[in-house]
């Protein structure tokens, strides 16, 4: 895909035009939770570069009507089936051998980090975005150990749930990336109090405000299609 926008960005006066970037954002986050690069990358490629060089054409000379072919891709966007749809991401399928890539975990966290958001714990108004100076860590937002016993110690209730290939509480819709500082201190407390001091904006902005570790199924729905909805509607937007 990076070979993609280094073709469009040959003509330089695309890089700081806003229309052919906001066609190139839908293009780049409908490619990935389309799955329309889990296979035949170069065709795909060569597809992609025709067919956006006609579209910012077409768009810097007035003609604002949406391609088809990107159209198409949104509308698959978190429905491709053994990749990007909910019982795949849900964990649903493991016994059939189908397990989320790392792909979709990874662009769930940057796809949230566009937006930036404030940290879990503190409303302080620092936020966590893709221009945050301190590092950053992938979080389980419901704890891995949730739904273990009591008896197990922290350590031993993460580690038996990493080991735990096909455990709901890996999906990716259960990830997050947040100050590391931050995880830290969440990693000391116990999973209720942690979750009971998850401030208000950090839940309404992460699409996790649906929250008990005792219903994973239906927070990793409410999550799915919290999600769902706020990428289509902005793609939509990108290119109306």
């Amino acid at each position: 895909m990076i070979t993609v926008l280094a073709v469009i960005f040959l003509n330089e006066k695309y890089f700081s035009d806003k229309q052919v970037n906001d066609i190139l954002e839908a293009w780049y986050w409908s490619s990935i939770f389309s799955g329309a690069y889990d296979s035949d990358q170069n065709t795909k490629m060569e597809s992609d570069i025709k067919n956006l060089l006609q579209y910012i054409d077409s768009r810097v000379n007035g003609d604002a009507t949406k391609p088809a072919w990107l159209d198409d891709q949104i509308k698959k966007v978190f429905g491709k089936e053994d990749f990007s749809d909910y019982d795949t991401l849900a964990m649903k399928k493991t016994e059939a051998g189908h397990y989320p890539k790392d792909v979709i975990r990874v662009s769930l966290c940057h796809y949230m980090l566009s937006y930036s958001y404030p940290l879990l714990l503190k409303d302080n108004g620092e936020r966590i975005s893709v221009f945050s100076s301190k590092p950053l860590d992938a979080h389980h937002i419901v704890p891995l150990a949730s739904n273990l016993s009591e008896k197990m110690s922290a350590k031993e209730k993460e580690l038996s749930m990493r080991e735990t290939k096909d455990s709901k509480y890996n999906s990716p819709l259960n990830y997050v990336l947040i100050d590391a500082g931050e995880n830290g201190d969440i990693s000391d407390l116990p999973a209720s109090t942690y979750l009971n001091n998850v401030t208000v904006s950090a839940k309404t902005a992460l699409k996790i405000d649906h929250f008990n570790p005792d219903e994973i199924d239906s927070f990793l729905k409410y999550r799915y299609d919290g999600i769902k909805g706020m990428l289509i509607n902005e793609l939509n937007s990108l290119v109306m």
